[in-house]
């Protein structure tokens, strides 16, 4: 009850009583002989000796060298959004998130700002498993969430770290608990805050008239009328157009979202479980109807059915559908607050008529938002995960375990987009439909053996890990088109093949990648009496993309905890003081891979000339070829970080301050340019 008093009947003999609370530490007490059994909880330690994830292990936070934030399940699940990540904005120092705007967009995510031209996202690790975002998981499915931020704490991950890397545990059961159900859910209305201020009809007016261009204002004028005051310029009065159209508030609109989630979780002496269920739904922000929905089902086993042996499984199948999408935000910028929407006989606005540019990029936004709310288009990903561990303890008290993981991700997606012919005026005019379909798939499968030596000798206390880690990527892609395909009886899908468009506009292609890569890591952890700090890692990173076939990628760090030394002892509102500095390397696996032309090319040529590198031998056609030269040669962009900082806490660990200087710089930087001089 609420004080705290509890009974039990026909409770077995030799039984195990299991105390827990939020913010608490849980106990277990077996019951024996006894007939009443009183407990007091202790608080959970957390602060400087809260345990947290570092990649390929874990630390006190008390001995690390490097700036790692942790963020708790209880932060994340309080931001109403369909990526866990947005839950980093504001909680965790460094670290930049940008809302896409749009419900299956992924945030722009920057540690430490930008550092190379060709991508800054971070990695992310889910449970061993790497992504580069996480939007397919449940954020109620997050445990918590570390952040690598500096290059000594990321260098661990070598390549794929240039960006920063985000390490994310998800929930499990708990040993000897019973059956437990929990259900979380929400609803509500989402809205934009801080849009991008444009200028009114008055503004843009101005500016035309100051650049000398007051003649573009006419046709606006004439059709509109001109507004009641004047713009003053240079000793002129000049009128401008009393049309004033606010893009954004047209065609901006507030969205629902909606969440459920249920889980079972339980566990028993040598086993735990954890299964969850999930819905969400999100509205997108613009006036096309757009929709978003994603399913997730998830499984996290775990099974020690020997003290030196653990088993476990994550298992993940997530599916989610993209309605109605339309993304034109860049028309909506371009557009000028002197044409309107709509004209007068329903046409869409036509931008040539008031003297203005057309094409896709200066669009009148409506035209994309009114066709993709009509015509059911979509884009559907099916995708599972899976992953198995084994850890066997050597030693007891895990001084020497050896882990080996298994990862694979299989994502699939098909996508669906009708546009209709139409006519609208003169500037928007497409004779003939079109139906674009795309078929996609991806396999990353990843592989990590590990293993792991710790031990504590006197004041002494060393950690050793050393590891191997083999991954493999594949990417293929399909797709086509066709003109002039009817939309049939209300768009059913039996009439929205290519087959049914005109033959000679029927089009496919498809594509593919794979990528192949090899990495070895190592890590020593030296503490005396857990006030002078020694971290250093190494990775070698090998791959199939570059001449340049193996980068290698140290770090070391140093951390002197100031509060275990007697002169800072005296200082009484000084809880913990700690000095750190660090040094990294990492390398940057975003950059495309080495390209070139084909070494040889031709091609079928017409029935005029049979081949476009032809000659004439004997009065024979002879098939001619060309030989390209066009080819470049990459090596590893390496990105050097320096680091000093200065970890603080005050009146009973209730107050922390974390100060952190930094400086990087990319090095062989990979920069995509045009050829210059031509290929033959």
């Amino acid at each position: 009850d609420e004080k705290g008093n509890y009974s039990f009947t026909k409770i077995p003999a030799n039984a195990i009583l299991q105390f827990s609370f939020i913010g608490m530490k849980k106990l277990e007490i077996s019951t024996g002989s006894k007939s009443t059994i009183s407990v007091v909880l202790e608080e959970e330690t957390v602060g400087i000796e809260e345990v947290i994830s570092i990649g390929y292990g874990s630390s006190k936070v008390k001995d690390l060298t490097a700036p790692i934030s942790s963020v708790s399940s209880q932060e994340i699940v309080k931001i109403s959004s369909t990526s866990a990540v947005s839950a980093l904005q504001g909680a965790v120092p460094g670290i930049q998130v940008v809302e896409a705007g749009q419900p299956q967009g992924t945030p722009s995510v920057r540690l430490r700002g930008i550092n190379s031209m060709q991508g800054s996202a971070p990695l992310y690790v889910v449970d061993g498993m790497s992504f580069t975002d996480i939007n397919w998981l449940n954020p109620n499915d997050i445990k918590d969430i570390s952040v690598l931020k500096d290059a000594s704490s990321a260098a661990i991950y070598g390549v794929r770290a240039a960006g920063g890397v985000i390490l994310v545990t998800t929930k499990s059961g708990n040993r000897n608990e019973g059956i437990t159900i929990q259900y979380d859910g929400y609803t509500g209305i989402e809205t934009t805050s801080h849009i991008l201020k444009m200028c009114n009809g008055r503004e843009y007016s101005t500016m035309m008239i100051e650049a000398g261009l007051p003649s573009v204002l006419d046709p606006s004028i004439k059709a509109f009328g001109a507004a009641a005051d004047k713009i003053s310029w240079q000793g002129k009065e000049y009128s401008y157009p009393a049309l004033d159209v606010d893009y954004y508030k047209e065609l901006m609109k507030n969205g629902k979202v909606m969440n459920h989630n249920v889980s079972v979780r339980g566990g028993s002496k040598s086993a735990d479980y954890r299964v969850s269920a999930s819905y969400y739904s999100a509205d997108g922000r613009l006036i096309n109807n757009q929709k978003y929905e994603r399913m997730n089902l998830t499984s996290n086993i775990n099974f020690q059915p020997y003290k030196f042996l653990k088993l476990g499984t994550n298992f993940s199948v997530v599916y989610d559908n993209n309605k109605n999408n339309a993304s034109n935000w860049s028309e909506i910028y371009n557009q000028v607050p002197t044409v309107p929407l709509w004209e007068a006989n329903g046409d869409y606005g036509q931008r040539s008529k008031y003297g203005y540019l057309t094409g896709q990029a200066f669009s009148n936004p409506i035209v994309t938002l009114d066709q993709a709310s009509k015509y059911g288009n979509y884009d559907k990903n099916s995708r599972i995960l899976y992953s198995a561990y084994a850890e066997i303890d050597f030693l007891p008290h895990d001084r020497l375990k050896w882990r080996s993981q298994f990862t694979q991700d299989q994502n699939t997606g098909n996508g669906r987009n009708y546009a209709p012919a139409y006519q609208s005026g003169v500037d928007w005019v497409r004779l003939e439909s079109v139906l674009n379909k795309s078929y996609s798939q991806f396999s990353n499968t990843q592989i990590d053996n590990t293993i792991t030596y710790k031990n504590d000798f006197g004041n002494h206390g060393v950690s050793l890990m050393a590891g191997l880690s083999t991954r493999k990527v594949d990417t293929r892609s399909l797709s086509g088109t066709a003109k002039g395909v009817p939309w049939g009886d209300a768009g059913k899908e039996e009439f929205l093949y290519l087959y049914n468009g005109k033959s000679n506009s029927q089009l496919a292609s498809d594509g593919g990648s794979s990528e192949r890569g090899v990495s070895y890591i190592s890590r020593l952890m030296y503490n005396y009496s857990h006030k002078y700090l020694l971290n250093a890692t190494f990775r070698a990173d090998g791959t199939d993309k570059y001449s340049q076939k193996w980068g290698y990628f140290p770090s070391v760090g140093l951390g002197w905890v100031l509060s275990e030394e007697p002169f800072v002892k005296k200082i009484s509102f000084l809880n913990y003081a700690k000095v750190r500095a660090s040094w990294g390397q990492l390398g940057n696996s975003n950059v495309p891979r080495e390209s070139g032309s084909q070494s040889i090319s031709f091609t079928a040529g017409t029935a005029t000339q049979p081949y476009d590198y032809s000659y004439i031998f004997g009065g024979v056609v002879s098939q001619g070829y060309l030989a390209s030269i066009d080819y470049n040669t990459l090596k590893w962009e390496v990105t050097t970080e320096s680091n000093v900082g200065l970890d603080m806490a005050f009146v009973n660990n209730k107050l922390s301050v974390k100060t952190d200087w930094y400086k990087k710089v990319t090095s062989d930087a990979a920069i995509l340019t045009n050829g210059i001089m031509g290929s033959g």
